[in-house]
C-alpha cells in the first residue's frame, strides 16, 4: 500500500509541479508520531546555485498546486 500511495502521488504531482517551475525529487508516506505523512521533496531548475534554491513561497506554492488533485483521486487511504 505504501509504495502504491508513493507511486501514485509521483504520478499526480510531477506534471502539476513541473508546470509550477519546480522538480519533484522524492515522494515518502511514513507513519510518525502515530499519523501518516505524504511529504514531497521538490527542488527547482538550478536550485543549487547559491540564492536559488526552493523557499517558503515555493513550498506553500506547491502545496497549493498538488493539495486538490491528491485528495481528489484518493492517493491514501488514511487521513494525513
Amino acid at each position: 500500500m505504501k509504495q502504491q500511495a508513493t507511486e501514485k502521488a509521483w504520478e499526480i504531482s510531477e506534471p502539476i509541479l513541473r508546470n509550477e517551475g519546480l522538480e519533484l525529487v522524492d515522494v515518502e508516506y511514513v507513519r510518525e508520531g502515530g499519523r501518516w505523512v505524504l511529504r514531497l521533496y521538490i527542488d527547482k531548475p538550478g536550485g543549487s546555485e547559491k540564492g536559488k534554491g526552493v523557499d517558503l513561497e515555493d513550498c506553500a506554492r506547491a502545496t497549493h498546486a498538488v493539495e486538490m488533485a491528491l485528495e481528489v483521486a484518493d492517493v491514501v487511504p488514511h487521513e494525513y
